[in-house]
């Protein structure tokens, strides 16, 4: 058996002793699971790729409000490719695995399947693709607000729609996270959850002692994290004037 299925052994024992009694291939359903995510995350890449390196203006007024607006349009949208990118790599490597027979696909029901076998790159796309939808309608509110609401040209009513496409764009995320957590509490909790999960998974799985690749991975990580927290920092620091 694949190193995959005694991964998810481990986790959902349940699930491989099913698997034991009566099996059938459900590649048909990996397949189109995995092909229901690559095409999305591929256009929502595409559009964000061509909005990364087209910022909104902050020559206007409330031009600190509009700054700010700037910073969080740059790194959602960043957050926004770099996630579709991962989700494209796994569905595109793990659907070419199975085609090639690298993967059992072999199990009592296409749940079996995906929450078994291939728990760890069902879950990561499901996280990164998710995630990648939040940060992308938060880039769109961040660049209303800052190109419509804080724009000299703009009177009160444009500057009032403004303020309510960008409320509306923000109702969208809070709304698609209510509805995420409502269908996945019974699997992974809530999408929060499932993310932490699958980024300790990924460095449980590729630690530094798996190879070049995985100290590389941790080193990354821990870079990301550290420079976007001191960034945080800088920037509460800079507004409460001790910089």
């Amino acid at each position: 058996m694949c190193a995959g299925f005694w991964f998810s052994a481990t986790i959902y024992p349940e699930v491989c002793q099913r698997q034991c009694c009566s099996s059938q291939d459900y590649s048909g359903a990996a397949f189109n699971f995995f092909n229901n995510l690559r095409v999305p995350s591929l256009l929502l890449m595409g559009a964000a790729c061509a909005g990364l390196f087209a910022p909104p203006s902050i020559d206007g007024r409330w031009k600190n409000a509009a700054r700010y607006a700037r910073r969080i349009y740059s790194v959602c949208m960043a957050l926004t490719v770099s996630h579709c990118l991962m989700v494209v790599f796994l569905t595109t490597i793990t659907t070419t695995s199975i085609l090639l027979g690298e993967i059992d696909t072999m199990a009592a029901s296409a749940h079996d399947l995906l929450m078994g076998t291939l728990f760890f790159e069902v879950s990561s796309c499901r996280a990164f693709f998710l995630t990648s939808l939040t940060t992308f309608l938060a880039a769109l509110a961040s660049k209303t607000f800052a190109t419509i609401a804080c724009s000299e040209t703009s009177g009160k009513t444009y500057t009032c729609l403004g303020i309510g496409i960008s409320a509306f764009l923000l109702w969208a995320v809070f709304a698609q996270q209510a509805y995420i957590n409502s269908h996945i509490s019974a699997s992974f909790g809530n999408l929060g959850y499932l993310y932490a999960r699958v980024v300790w998974m990924w460095l449980t799985k590729f630690h530094p002692l798996a190879g070049f690749a995985g100290a590389l991975q941790w080193v990354s990580y821990i870079f990301s994290v550290s420079f976007m927290s001191l960034g945080v920092f800088l920037s509460w620091q800079r507004k409460a004037g001790k910089f």
